[in-house]
């Protein structure tokens, strides 16, 4: 983790990327209003398309899923779910943002840049899809530990968190890692404490239904 950020810092900067409020504040400057100023569009960006995302997942894929995925993984309790969500908020962005998205900007960029050779607006868009994909696929190593892939786990792998993936990585982009890290930690607010607890309540019907 310490060598990710370490580069992902370097590169960020070589691009004009980086974490500009702790940046700020590091600099002894004012950064209240920049603070302010990306609250809004993380919280939009993290919490509307994981309330749709989750009704997706409940409505499309949940019926579908093997049995053995809707039964074993048991859900924590609610304040340990919560302490998930800086994980995801922190860790997750440190190395998929900062680290990956720099890094795949950086060496798209390599072929595909402007005049002063920072990428092109169409590097970074590819560049944030394949971090934003690989950030999918790296949730299938724990559901092949229970079943057998196919082709519906990989594509719900893929867009339930590549879609996420874009968003954050969007708002890396525009805004600054923080507003990636908040709206992580809002989409997995939703996902951990919504999204398990409906979740619990489907498991606790079906589990009627067959005794």
């Amino acid at each position: 983790m310490a060598v990710a950020t370490g580069l992902g810092l370097l590169i960020a900067h070589h691009l004009g990327l980086g974490a500009p409020l702790l940046e700020g504040l590091l600099a002894g400057k004012a950064v209240t209003a920049q603070a302010q100023a990306i609250i809004v569009p993380a919280l939009i960006l993290g919490g509307v398309p994981t309330v749709l995302l989750l009704l997706l997942e409940i409505t499309v894929f949940w019926p579908r899923l093997p049995q053995a995925m809707r039964t074993a993984f048991p859900i924590p309790a609610l304040w340990k779910r919560f302490l998930a969500c800086f994980y995801g908020g922190i860790a997750e962005e440190l190395l998929c943002r900062l680290f990956l998205l720099s890094l795949l900007a950086w060496l798209i960029g390599l072929v595909w840049h402007v005049s002063d050779g920072r990428p092109a607006l169409g590097a970074f868009w590819v560049a944030n899809i394949l971090a934003a994909v690989i950030f999918g696929l790296a949730h299938l190593p724990t559901t092949a530990a229970l079943v057998k892939l196919t082709p519906m786990l990989v594509i719900r792998a893929i867009l339930l968190n590549g879609i996420l993936g874009i968003a954050f990585g969007y708002l890396f982009w525009q805004y600054g890692l923080e507003a990636a890290m908040l709206a992580h930690f809002t989409a997995d607010l939703v996902l951990h404490i919504i999204g398990d607890s409906i979740a619990k309540q489907i498991r606790a019907v079906e589990a009627r239904a067959q005794g």
